[in-house]
């Protein structure tokens, strides 16, 4: 499980995400994997970049309400980007959270 896409994929195949989540960290790997291994220089306007940050931004609405977070779509895509991380990092904390407080509950 080297690989931040092999650590994605295994959690979704565990059934540990939402398919929404699973998504979005796609486009993150791929946003992430444009900046760290482009020959040339590119910044959120390129045009891959700008098209995964719009996938992001339609996936985050969803994403926000499930999480109970208030997300205001911004048009910077850095602005979606960094948005929807935190998103999504709440998401999943709350989520472990969530399981945490199941097991206590369980434990007799």
């Amino acid at each position: 499980l080297g690989s931040f896409s092999a650590k994605i994929r295994t959690a979704a195949a565990m059934g540990l995400i939402h398919q929404r989540v699973f998504r979005a960290l796609i486009l993150i790997n791929d946003i992430r994997n444009a900046f760290a291994h482009s020959l040339h220089v590119v910044d959120f306007s390129h045009e891959a970049i700008s098209a995964d940050c719009k996938q992001l931004a339609e996936i985050s609405v969803v994403l926000s309400r499930a999480a109970g977070v208030k997300f205001n779509s911004p048009n910077e895509e850095i602005d979606i980007f960094s948005g929807v991380v935190s998103v999504l990092y709440r998401s999943i904390r709350q989520q472990v959270e969530d399981r945490e407080r199941e097991k206590g509950e369980q434990t007799p």
